[in-house]
């Protein structure tokens, strides 16, 4: 058996295998994120990245040259390896000098988003033309050097077997090289309706790190790498199905419609577990005053109940609005935690779980991958549905995709795929069979958009309407008062001694 993340399964897969080798089964879990990954696999990216890679391999390379005994055979390789140390400075330097280019032409309005689109590449690239030229040539010049030491490892290689790794590290800065030239070429040509042509920024302001090339549908790909004729493939998932079906996931994979599929009941007694409140009484989201709202309640119910609470938001703008109310609000003292604003995630989670009456303020990352188990999580807030920015570059396109297929791109892409980050967020609460808590949705959109039913039929659990933040307050104090463990049945509220060491994904 061999275990591997879905980053190394698709590099496997584009290196037809030659990493992995065969396999007569395959089980892909936690399956709805498998084309997200796939396309940043399958994705072109030219940027610092790129370069220090290079660079990082040559020097891997040097440090490796040192231990080869200098003789006849292995003379050459220490001749030709400061050529090849200078080129690979040299095309680093030239990278970074197009990027530093392209962000000065680049108007002020275009660092507002994170992701900036483009469909013209000479719109671009216009600016930049002798810095093209330029990272051409040092990348011309790299290849002649890496060419160079590569041959006089080969040829010492028959003589010197202790060069074994310095030839593999030699192919490496070359396969290295000729990516960042493919690459550039790619990014300078006319744009494919296959791709979406974006700019990233390290954050809003922030200065260009990369330019990038994305795959709109990365299913066949994917389909053509894993199938193959007597291999067994499961993909396994707890958000696989929207309203009984895994059309949305099935599509995205490239799967055929005739895949056998199969939805298996959870093992928890999400009824006596949990409870879930909705309430529309903090108003629209897009309203001024709602993160003023969501704080009160948060406030509200923290005031009241004193346990753990993650709130979880889809955009770090609202995160930070929230977390200066909060601030405002409890005081500095108040254990108030924060993605981004006061620790890494890793950080965040193990504070959560260390800290009594905690309120963790998550976005992205916070929907999925994270474990709470026991009383380190009784609360979760769900402050917003979790829909895909629709101007985000990937998005953009393939809602034009499928509206220029003639299909829904609303219900057919935007929609499912909401609804399942939706239930990954909603699973961060529930862990073991003996875990406990509260689950509260505040997105108006629920009650007074259509679609809410999709969010609502996703839950394992009978949603509680309450009108008023008060009412959502009193019903949570008085369910964990009513759920409250005996003091014999206390040890139930935290994973058995077995429970603890288990794997983490054999919990899920």
């Amino acid at each position: 058996m061999v275990v591997v993340n879905h980053a190394l399964l698709c590099i496997d897969g584009r290196l037809e295998g030659t990493l992995l080798g065969d396999a007569d089964a395959l089980v892909v879990d936690e399956a709805h994120d498998l084309d997200k990954v796939a396309t940043e696999a399958f994705s072109h990216r030219l940027g610092s990245v790129q370069g220090e890679s290079v660079v990082l391999a040559t020097r891997r390379l040097e440090a490796e040259l040192r231990r080869v005994p200098v003789n006849d055979a292995t003379a050459a390789m220490q001749l030709a390896l400061p050529p090849l140390l200078q080129a690979g400075n040299a095309m680093r330097g030239s990278l970074q000098r197009l990027l530093a280019t392209l962000d000065a032409a680049l108007p002020r309005a275009a660092r507002v988003r994170v992701r900036q689109r483009y469909r013209d590449p000479d719109e671009v690239f216009a600016h930049a033309r002798e810095a093209v030229r330029d990272l051409h040539e040092t990348l011309l010049q790299a290849a002649s050097a890496a060419a160079a030491f590569e041959s006089a490892a080969l040829a010492a290689a028959v003589g010197e077997p202790a060069t074994a790794t310095v030839v593999e590290l030699a192919g490496l800065v070359v396969a290295l090289q000729q990516e960042v030239g493919d690459t550039l070429d790619f990014l300078t040509r006319d744009t494919c309706e296959d791709w979406v042509h974006h700019l990233d920024f390290g954050g809003p302001e922030s200065a260009l790190r990369e330019i990038v090339a994305a795959p709109l549908d990365v299913g066949p790909a994917l389909q053509r790498m894993l199938a193959q004729p007597e291999r067994a493939i499961i993909y396994t998932s707890a958000t696989l199905f929207v309203d009984g079906e895994a059309a949305h996931v099935r599509r995205r994979l490239g799967l055929p419609q005739a895949v056998a599929q199969q939805a298996i009941p959870s093992p928890f007694d999400f009824a006596r577990q949990c409870t879930v409140v909705r309430t529309a009484d903090l108003g629209d989201y897009r309203d001024p005053e709602f993160t003023t709202q969501l704080a009160g309640l948060v406030e509200a119910v923290h005031q009241r109940t004193r346990r753990r609470m993650l709130v979880l938001l889809t955009a770090h703008s609202m995160l930070r609005a929230l977390h200066a109310e909060l601030r405002s609000r409890l005081g500095e003292a108040a254990p108030l935690l924060a993605q981004g604003i006061t620790a890494d995630r890793d950080t965040l989670v193990s504070r959560l779980t260390a800290t009594p009456g905690a309120i963790l303020l998550g976005t992205d990352s916070f929907w999925e991958g994270v474990d709470f188990p026991g009383e380190a999580l009784e609360i979760l807030v769900l402050a917003k549905l979790p829909f895909a920015p629709p101007d985000e570059p990937l998005v953009a396109a393939r809602c034009e995709r499928l509206a220029a297929l003639g299909e829904n791109a609303f219900a057919d892409y935007l929609l499912p795929q909401a609804v399942l980050r939706f239930r990954q967020g909603f699973g961060r609460l529930i862990r073991t069979r003996h875990d406990r808590g509260a689950v509260v949705l505040v997105d108006s959109r629920i009650e007074t958009r259509e679609y809410g039913e999709s969010f609502i039929a996703a839950l394992p659990q009978r949603a509680l309407r309450l009108d008023a933040v008060h009412e959502v307050v009193a019903h949570l104090a008085a369910w964990f008062d009513a759920t409250e463990p005996r003091a014999a049945d206390t040890t139930r509220l935290t994973p058995s001694a077995a429970e603890r060491t288990m794997p983490r994904r054999r919990r899920q």
